[in-house]
C-alpha cells in the first residue's frame, strides 16, 4: 500500500485493479480482467482520464500483471507507463 501513498501524495490519480485469483480463477482471467480495467478507463469520458499520462503500477504478481499490460497497450496504441 505504500505505493498508492506515494503516488496519491505526488498528486496522482489512483485506481486499484482487483483482479480474480486462482485456484478458483486459472489463468488469464487475471489477464482478462487487467484488459479490461483498461479499457473502462479509455472509454469512459466521465472519469476524464489523462490518457496521455496513463501508468500501472504493481509489486509481486501485480508487478507482473503491470508489465504484461503495458505490452499489451503498446499493442492497442495506447501510451502507458508502467511502474513495480
Amino acid at each position: 500500500m505504500h505505493m498508492f501513498w506515494l503516488l496519491e501524495s505526488a498528486g496522482w490519480c489512483t485506481c486499484l485493479l482487483h483482479h480474480r485469483l486462482a485456484p478458483e480463477f486459472p489463468y488469464p482471467a487475471d489477464r482478462a480482467d487487467a484488459i479490461d480495467f483498461l479499457d473502462y478507463l479509455l472509454h469512459n469520458a466521465f472519469l476524464k482520464v489523462d490518457h496521455e499520462n496513463l501508468s500501472v503500477a504493481g509489486y509481486s504478481a501485480g508487478g507482473t500483471l503491470a508489465v504484461w499490460l503495458t505490452q499489451e497497450a503498446v499493442r492497442k496504441h495506447v501510451s502507458l507507463k508502467c511502474f513495480f
